[in-house]
């Protein structure tokens, strides 16, 4: 989670982006953890929310499954009572073909209008909007968004701090919680089977097969493992979290700093080889030219580290540095799509 700092119209605006639910690269105990994290630290510091921006693809089919699930725990999250501070909207527009435009702009009105994904939200005085590619667009919600002026206390955020509820207990969090102890329960009946087969196989001499169930009883069990301390995560209480997140965000902000002492160095080096080389009265252009690209690699690798340390570093400097006249949540689907500096993921 990270925040994004601009100036628009006079004003300073930070633009926190959230991880988001359903995201293949982590767990949604994870995700809602940082998420706890974040808020919880906003929140003990007067730090209100301006509104909330929620991203779907149009492109995507009807939200069924774990998407549903995803929409309904954001809406747990935010609380009936601040739907009107909630901006829906619908992307990659500029992705459809003119036969699609028809059945997209029907799946528009029926997300605004059913109460199952967006219509409740609507009647409660939140905004849907169809987001095109243009810049100006974007920045339209900003505007809306600040000229409402307003300061909203997530129901995740009270349902923490001041009803004291571990994660797994808030109405954002049963949702996850239910949905991973039954995922588990999957995975832990797959383990059962697949252990039965495996010594089912002793007596045999299936060597390949026998490799391929011990390989597949290996996965499940970090997976299970994995899950398993997700949900021991979730049941802590708020305090003990932070404690953990801040530890993590200190070894990551340790590793990067590392990594980047490591490759300065390493650029440096080369630097210097592509100089004597090039001051050698017998110069070696194949040489000369695979310096030339490693030196190239190493500065592309320098500024994906200047970039992920700066995110870093503004994450962890917005527990006391964001003084902010509006802030907002991004949560929904399109990386970059709302505006350069916002970069959005799954939910």
């Amino acid at each position: 989670m990270t925040v994004h700092s601009m100036t628009f119209e006079d004003r300073a605006i930070h633009l926190i982006d959230t991880p988001g639910f359903d995201d293949d690269g982590r767990t949604d105990g994870e995700t809602i953890q940082e998420i706890a994290f974040w808020l919880t630290k906003a929140y003990e510091q007067k730090v209100r929310i301006g509104g909330l921006v929620y991203l779907h693809r149009i492109t995507d089919p009807r939200l069924q499954g774990s998407a549903l699930r995803a929409l309904n725990a954001f809406k747990k999250l935010c609380g009936p009572e601040n739907y009107y501070g909630l901006v829906m909207v619908t992307t990659r527009w500029d992705e459809l073909a003119p036969h699609q435009i028809g059945l997209a702009t029907a799946r528009q009105q029926e997300l605004s209008t059913n109460d199952k994904y967006w219509g409740d939200i609507r009647r409660a005085g939140g905004k849907t909007i169809a987001l095109s590619a243009a810049r100006i667009d974007a920045l339209n919600i900003i505007r809306h968004i600040l000229s409402k002026n307003r300061s909203l206390a997530l129901a995740f955020q009270r349902q923490l701090i001041e009803e004291e509820r571990p994660i797994h207990l808030t109405d954002a969090g049963q949702i996850l919680y239910e949905t991973s102890g039954q995922h588990y329960q999957q995975l832990r009946d797959q383990l059962s089977e697949t252990e039965r087969e495996l010594k089912s196989l002793l007596e045999t001499h299936s060597d390949q097969k026998r490799q391929q169930l011990r390989e597949t009883i290996a996965q499940l069990s970090t997976t299970m493992e994995s899950m398993e301390q997700d949900r021991a995560y979730m049941k802590m209480r708020t305090k003990t979290l932070q404690d953990i997140w801040n530890v993590n965000l200190r070894r990551e902000l340790d590793d990067i700093q590392r990594a980047s002492k490591e490759n300065e160095e390493t650029l440096h080096g080369k630097r210097n080889e592509i100089m004597l080389l090039q001051s050698d009265a017998v110069r070696s252009p194949t040489a000369e030219s695979r310096l030339i690209y490693e030196a190239e690699q190493l500065e592309r690798k320098r500024n994906e580290i200047s970039i992920v340390k700066k995110h870093q570093l503004a994450g962890r400097s917005s527990r006391s540095g964001i003084k902010t006249a509006m802030s907002v949540v991004g949560t929904g689907l399109a990386v970059g799509q709302l505006v350069a500096a916002m970069a959005c993921t799954v939910m």
